[in-house]
């Protein structure tokens, strides 16, 4: 369930960037997008990602959902992850989206810049100054020759390598970027000397009406004290930071400790594609800010139990909420996630569950206030919970709140295993040379013990890992193919990457390998009333939003299966969904034999349905407005069936769900 908010007219930011006054920028929880990048990056390199690097909210907060475009500045949408939740009341998953506007990049105000990169001696590790330096080319490439750039290299000390110097007026580019590649990285790391040689540069030509930002690249691994000072004097004087970390080395706390306090926003070069994006297509989304100081208020509803929240700097007051963020960023998209439990109610119908004010302030220093909204889901006439996750954008946030929370947990069992390795190697080094033969031979007893326990401990944990990084590499995949979307390429690497490097510690042959690797089975769902119970459930799910439509047209393409061959699971589903749709009175389901000759006439074969244009190009034939589509997909012990509901006006998928179902034998 979602309820949109598009800002536009008199309650949209102003598309004017002209700035009134100096504005004082406060500071709050800052944008990082730099876990999930680090994260695979560290799995490529053989390592597990230690457990402290693991920031959830940055994990959930990283991926883009595809939230609405808005007409003004910026738009909030609400979520539920369920259409219908059951009358005995169930857990459920609530979610704030925001997303930035989108004016051109030639339109947005005059950066004013000053790249700052760290050429201590620890930036001579693999990847760091040489991406340092190759961030610096694709930045020139990217800015507008209004735009103002300084370049500060540092160590021991900070050195201005080009003074602030609008980009259309520094001539021999090519000078420069051999100047900048003849530093090389030796000397003692000086953040606050370079930090603060970059920020002379932005106050020299600092306009209230321009972006006043410091690019600091680095690993972060220096003293911050002094640079948490120098950071946080500027933005008081309105000139901001964004902190991009690079190397398997380096010190992601810092990092994002530096942006936070400049109410900036934290990347991590994960890989030459992520440098080019995050300098070049991306370079306005991690600078420009539309607008500052948000304070997102979220009150649930009567008896709506908050269980847990990620997002942002957040305070919680009974069931109020407040989150805090210092920017929004142009193009950017921002989340916050739920977990409530709701309450049973005694009759059906629609409730609000949350809802949602959001104040903030503009670029000319004013503070708004928008809301608030309301968020309801519909209490259905059951009393067995919905499973699963059944709107698509939740479900792509719960995916990776899971992956999150899972990588945390096997990071905590993993190096709690370090310590065991130490405690082992103590215990096999530990002897004694009492002469009394009895007493000795009893303390080696004890020793073997130890080793014999602390070694199960060692091995079991193993298993656990290997047993979690299984269960989320299932559930990615799952969540792709029932969304039929390449998404979490990252997180899959990473999960993958943990299964070799698991299996290789605990010793499998490489034929057990691959088998984990290849399986892709999840847990069978077992459902009060059976199977067809669960079938009825899915149906159900799939077109609750139906039922808010009046007089729209529906053709349903119906349940598929590899192979193509009819079976009585896809004869039973097919004819549920069917007859639902039939009795919804405000439906017109459109006929099966118009269906059938128009996907003749197309040559659409119906498995090729999954496929959202497809599908799509086959609603437009049939001048449907909504299209029902599913899959039955057969695994050695169980079926999945999950299918997708999409609006073809919207071009939106508006709802997905599944149900696992054993194999009868």
């Amino acid at each position: 369930m979602k309820v949109g908010l598009r800002l536009s007219g008199a309650v949209a930011l102003s598309i004017v960037f002209v700035l009134a006054s100096t504005r004082l920028v406060h500071a709050g929880g800052a944008r990082e997008e730099s876990e999930g990048s680090r994260g695979a990056y560290v799995a490529e390199q053989g390592k597990i990602i230690p457990p402290g690097e693991i920031s959830i909210s940055s994990y959930v907060a990283s991926v883009d959902y595809g939230y609405p475009d808005p007409p003004g500045e910026f738009g909030l949408t609400l979520y539920s992850g369920h259409r219908q939740v059951s009358l005995a009341g169930q857990e459920e998953i609530i979610q704030i989206g925001i997303q930035g506007g989108r004016t051109p990049f030639e339109s947005l105000p005059v950066l004013n810049l000053a790249f700052v990169f760290d050429s201590s001696g620890s930036m001579s590790e693999k990847d760091k100054i040489v991406w340092a330096k190759e961030s610096l080319a694709l930045l020139l490439r990217r800015l507008r020759p209004q735009d103002i750039l300084a370049v500060v290299a540092f160590a021991g000390e900070g050195r201005v390598l080009l003074p602030a110097t609008r980009v259309g007026e520094i001539g021999d580019r090519k000078a420069l970027v051999d100047r900048v590649e003849a530093v090389i990285a030796e000397g003692p790391s000086r953040l606050d000397a370079g930090l603060h040689a970059g920020y002379e540069q932005v106050r020299a030509g600092f306009r209230p009406d321009w972006v006043n930002r410091v690019v600091l690249v680095s690993d972060g691994l220096a003293d911050p004290a002094r640079a948490l000072e120098i950071v946080e004097a500027f933005r008081r004087q309105a000139i901001t930071l964004s902190a991009v970390a690079v190397g398997m080395n380096c010190d992601l706390k810092t990092m994002n400790a530096l942006s936070k306090r400049g109410a900036g926003s934290s990347r991590f070069l994960s890989s030459r594609e992520k440098m080019e994006e995050v300098f070049g297509a991306d370079l306005d989304r991690m600078i420009v800010p539309i607008a500052y100081d948000l304070s997102i208020r979220l009150k649930l509803g009567d008896g709506v139990e908050l269980l847990d929240t990620w997002g942002y700097d957040h305070e919680v007051e009974g069931r109020r909420v407040r989150y805090a963020l210092p920017a929004l960023h142009h193009r950017d998209y921002e989340t916050i996630l739920c977990q409530v439990r709701l309450p049973p109610r005694s009759v059906p119908g629609r409730e609000t569950v949350a809802r949602v004010e959001l104040e903030y302030e503009d670029r000319t220093g004013s503070r708004r206030t928008l809301g608030p909204f309301a968020l309801s889901v519909e209490y259905a006439d059951s009393t067995i919970a919905a499973g699963g996750i059944s709107d698509p954008t939740v479900l792509k946030a719960g995916t990776m709140l899971h992956t999150a929370q899972g990588l945390e947990t096997i990071g905590h069992l993993y190096y709690s295993d370090r310590e065991h390795a130490k405690t082992l190697a103590r215990l096999n080094q530990s002897g004694w040379t009492n002469t009394e033969v009895s007493l000795e031979e009893r303390l080696a007893a004890v020793l073997a013990s130890q080793r014999a326990e602390t070694q199960e401990s060692i091995r079991a944990n193993l298993h656990h890992c290997l047993d979690v990084s299984e269960a989320l590499k299932k559930e990615i995949q799952n969540t792709r193919l029932r969304l039929g979307e390449e998404c979490f390429t990252q997180e899959l690497t990473i999960v993958t990457k943990y299964i070799e490097i698991l299996a290789r510690e605990i010793g499998l042959p490489p034929g057990v390998t691959a088998r984990l690797l290849a399986d892709q089975e999840m847990s069978v769902e077992m459902t009060a009333g059976g199977q067809r119970k669960q079938l009825e459930d899915l149906v159900r799910e799939l077109t609750a939003v139906l039922e808010l439509q009046s007089g729209a047209s529906v053709a349903f393409f119906g349940f598929t299966m590899a192979g193509g061959e009819a079976t009585a699971l896809q004869r039973s589903v097919d004819q549920i969904a069917r007859s639902r749709l039939q009795k919804m009175p405000r439906i017109r389901l459109v006929e099966q034999a118009a269906v059938e000759r128009e996907l003749a006439r197309l040559e659409i074969r119906p498995p090729s349905l999954l496929d959202n244009e497809v599908a799509f190009r086959a609603g437009a034939a049939l001048g449907a407005e909504y299209l029902l589509v599913g899959r039955i997909v057969d695994m050695p012990a169980s079926r999945v069936v999950f299918g997708k509901l999409l609006n073809r006006r919207s071009g939106a998928v508006e709802s997905v769900a599944q149900t696992i179902l054993a194999v009868e034998q």
